[in-house]
């Protein structure tokens, strides 16, 4: 459980690295892909 909460965490200071423009683009690329998947399932 502990690694899982370290992974958050590294992620949310990822996501603030990142910024809104790259928070934007990281979730137009999760959604086009969980599309394409949609599609090809």
């Amino acid at each position: 459980m502990q690694t899982s909460v370290a992974g958050l965490f590294r992620l949310a200071e990822m996501l603030e690295r990142l910024g809104i423009r790259g928070r934007l683009l990281l979730a137009f690329f999760g959604i086009s892909a969980l599309a394409v998947l949609a599609t090809v399932a």
